[in-house]
Order: structure tokens, then sequence, then C-alpha cells
């Protein structure tokens, strides 16, 4: 059977026979078109922007550096833990000056040939490099634990922080096209990961410029000045190599995570919808849908794996040449008489370790600044200002009563330029039941998110009890209500689980009972299923 679509059917079923569309209803699709061509002109920036990356939600361009320590203020019971990750990087960084002095030792004493030199002074290059491992075992321990340890608290924190503040905010603030629930969560997902990137790259980078300096200070103090220069002249020969290998693969891999980030999201539509998938035999059109976006992701997947190899033979051909060019300079120097076989490969081996770790240092640099921007945007949403932080804030608590609308308009803050309601007025005596009818789109839902307090009027009053609603406080007036939404929402757990939100005590299994409304003919049923 030839597939035309899944609306397809409900076309041909209805084409047919039609009936005239009343005045007031042609007047309704006049505005639900109006309204549905708003929205997706709206929408077009977004989307051409998603296309390219997920949105900043702060001017990151212009914000204030985020600096590691401000991030720690989140988390004070574990400041000191930074502290003391310090002394495990004093204890690694000791390592390639150490171990760049007993090799270089060593070699000169087999250019030696002195066999008695080589004993007495070949165990001293051993215990030192035996000490120079104990050392770094027990930093990278220590740092490993302390810093996972950092790492976790403040991740898990600032992902509280950022959830608690999207619970807070006004309705308005998720009507925002950038403000999607894939952005939002791909913003506590990837944004998370990127700042623990920060916290674990900041502390490799401190290291490592400890490396650097005590590698210098070696090479000026027991190597020679004039070869130091010569070498650091050299360096970018072994610099650019670990520096061009690091940042072309995680520029491709960056691009890959956003492709599977936004990708993820398309998939997550797919299955939360699967029973219209299944209804319409929608499987193989979704299955080579995803295979058809997932082809640049596995095109970048491929560059990745070409640029690697071709960084690999950088990384093996360039170190060649600066090791070329400081030995060359060295034994010239050293059939000169000016320097000593020792002093040679003291700077031709620290030097090396040097110009790799800092060569690392710079590949870091596009994580740090993509860590860099992710903590501008969680700071940036934690500090955000909402309207209902004001409405709690407010100590007023007044009585049930008539509910009142007067002269009350309103549009959407994502499409003002279509009006909902205008100059609305009624009356709920406190007390009552009444019904809001009319076509789809007419105002029913709006009126009862006015009522919920999720939106404000542009103009006119809402009163309970003679109280404007803005003037008492947010959670006592919430509290007053009860809702029953036109899609009910079940969330993820149990029945019980459920039943049990916002309440700050355990439900007994009766006032469960009572709560789901039993009756004779639907509690054995019901008592069949876990909650």
């Amino acid at each position: 059977m030839e597939k035309k679509g899944i609306y397809a059917g409900l076309y041909e079923s209805q084409k047919e026979g039609a009936s005239p569309v009343p005045e007031i209803e042609l007047k309704e699709e006049s505005l639900k078109r109006e309204v549905s061509e708003d929205v997706q002109r709206d929408s077009e920036p977004l989307i051409a922007q998603e296309e390219d990356e997920i949105p900043d939600e702060v001017d990151t361009d212009h914000m204030k550096r985020v600096s590691l320590l401000s991030l720690l203020n989140h988390i004070p019971k574990y400041q000191w833990l930074f502290w003391m990750t310090f002394l495990g990087y004093l204890m690694r960084s000791v390592f390639p000056p150490l171990y760049s002095y007993s090799t270089s030792r060593s070699q000169e004493l087999f250019f030696s040939f002195d066999l008695n030199a080589l004993w007495k002074y070949g165990w001293i290059c051993v215990w030192i490099l035996i000490g120079a491992s104990v050392l770094t075992y027990i930093g990278s321990v220590l740092n490993w634990n302390v810093m996972t340890i950092l790492g976790e608290q403040l991740v898990k924190q600032l992902r509280m922080e950022v959830f608690s503040r999207y619970l807070s905010m006004p309705m308005s603030f998720f009507d925002d096209p950038k403000h999607l629930p894939t952005i939002l969560t791909s913003r506590l997902s990837v944004d998370g990961r990127h700042l623990r990137d920060l916290i674990d790259r900041s502390g490799f980078i401190v290291e490592n410029f400890m490396i650097v300096i005590i590698c210098l200070a070696l090479c000026i103090v027991m190597g020679d000045w004039r070869l130091t220069l010569i070498a650091i002249i050299a360096s970018p020969l072994a610099l650019c190599s670990e520096y061009f290998q690091f940042h072309t693969v995680s520029k491709t891999t960056a691009k890959i995570d956003d492709d599977l980030t936004k990708e993820s999201g398309v998939i997550t539509d797919y299955l939360l919808n699967i029973h219209t998938v299944h209804a319409y035999g929608l499987e193989n059109t979704l299955v080579n849908q995803v295979d058809k976006d997932m082809a640049e992701a596995d095109r970048l997947t491929n560059r990745r794996v070409w640029r690697g190899s071709t960084g690999q033979g950088i990384m093996q051909f360039t170190p060649s040449l600066f090791t070329v060019v400081v030995i060359g300079f060295g034994a010239y120097m050293m059939n000169r008489g000016w320097i000593t076989y020792l002093q040679l490969f003291i700077v031709y081996m620290a030097m090396t370790n040097s110009a790799t770790i800092m060569g690392a240092n710079i590949a870091y640099t596009p994580s740090v600044a993509l860590a860099q921007r992710a903590a501008k945007n969680i700071v940036g949403i934690i500090n955000l200002p909402s309207e209902d932080d004001a409405a709690r804030a407010i100590k007023k608590e007044g009585h049930n009563g008539d509910n009142t609308f007067s002269n009350v308009s309103f549009t959407y803050p994502t499409r003002p330029d279509v009006p909902i309601l205008k100059d609305v007025s009624f009356t709920i005596p406190v007390g009552k039941s009444v019904a809001f009818v009319g076509p789809s789109g007419c105002g029913k839902s709006t009126i009862i998110s006015l009522i919920q307090r999720f939106y404000r009027p542009d103009t006119g009053s809402i009163s309970l009890g003679g109280d404007l609603i803005e003037s008492l406080n947010l959670d006592w007036y919430r509290g007053l209500l009860g809702a029953v939404n036109q899609e009910p929402v079940m969330f993820a757990g149990t029945i019980r689980s459920n039943l049990q939100l916002g309440v700050e005590r355990t439900l007994a299994d009766a006032e469960l009972e009572e709560a789901l409304c039993l009756d004779l003919s639907t509690r054995r049923p019901i008592a069949s299923i876990p909650i």
C-alpha cells in the first residue's frame, strides 16, 4: 500500500461532504493561521542558529570572565581541597627535571668509560629516579582523588542550581524558542561536562607551567644559557607537533559532539511520540532520516581519523628536527670546549620535556575556551532575574473568595501582535462551578494560566477575595489551586511517588486509596497494580 503521509487518511475522509464552517470558526481558523505564521516567523532565527550550535544563554563575548575560584564559592565546604591539589602538583612537577638530570648524568658516566665512577654515581641517579617516581605516584593519587571529588561536587552543585533556577523561572521563560526542553537539558548535560574539563585542564596547566619553570632553571643553573637560548628558539619544532595533534583532533571532536547532541534531541522527540511512529508505520522513514542526519557526523569522524594519523606523523618528525638542532649546536659548542657533555644533555632533555609540555598546554586552549564559555552560560543562568522571585518574597497572604477578572487583555510575550484576550470581565463566585466554553484557540487555557499566575495580564486586573493576586505571596496563592490539565502528566517513577509529590510527609496506603478515589468497581483492578 502506498504511504501518503500521516495526515492523508484524515484529509481523504473529510474532503467529501464537508459542511460549511460557521463564521466564528472561520475567525478562529484565521486567528490560528495568524498565530501559526507568527510562531514560524519567530522560530526561523532559532532554527538557523541551531544548525550551527546550541544558542548561548548570555552574551559570552562581553560577559566577564568566570574564574575557577569564583566557581568554588558555590561549594565552600570543599574549597580547601583545591588548595591541597597544589601539593600534588608540586610532587608531580619534580619528576621531569629530576629525570632530565639523572638521565643526562647517566649518559655522561657512560661517555667517560670510567666503570668505578659509573658504579659509584650511577646508583645516585637510580635513587633520584626512584625518589622522583615515588613523589609522582603520591602526587598523582592525591590529585586524581582530590580533583575527582572537587570536580564532581562542583558540577553537581552547579547543575542543581541551574535546574533550581529553571524551575523558578516564569512561564514566559519557557515560551522563548531559545529555551526549548532539548536545549535546556543539553545545557545541563553538555555545559556540565565542559565545566568539568575546566577543572581538570586548569590543574594540568598549572602543573605544566611549574615543570617548565623548574626545567628552565635547571638549564640555566646546571646547563648553559647559550644552548638554552638556542633550544628555546628551536622549541616550536617540538611544541607545534603536540599542538597540531591535540588541536585539530579536539576541534573536530567538538563538532562531532555538537552534531550528536542535536541529533539526540531529535531521537528523543521520536521516542516520546512512539505511539504515532507505530500508528503510521514511520519506523523505516525515521531510521533513514536519522541515518541521513548522521552523515555529517560520519564525515567528521573520518576527517578526525585522517587528521589524527597525519598529526601522529608530524609528532614523530618535527621533534627529530628539534633534536638535530640542539644536539648539533651542542656538539659544536662541546668541541670548542664551551660546554661539557653533561651540560649538553641537561639542556636537551629538560628543553625537550618543556617544549612537549607547553605544546600540550597550548593544545588544551580550545577545551579551556569551550569550558569558559560553558561556565559563563551556567553562571548567567544562575544569575538570571525572575519576576517570580519577587512574588515569592511577598509576605501578604489573603483569603479565599470570589475570583474576578476586570477588563483583562493579554497577548503572549512571544507573539505580541496576536491578541488572545481583550477586555474580558467576569466573576467566579466562591464555592461555585464555572465552565468556559468556546472553540479551540479562543483563550480558555489562557484564562486558566492567568488564574494560575503563569502570566500577567497586559491590562486590567485579576483579584481573589478583593485582593489583587499580584499582591499575594505566589507560593501561598498557588497552594490554594488544584488543576487537572488537558493532557495529564505522570512523572518518572511509581504511582506512589507521583502522589507523594509536594507532600512533606510519607502518605499511608489508606490515604493513597482515598486520593485515588477508589470505589468498589475500581478497587480490585487498581489493587493489582504496584504503587
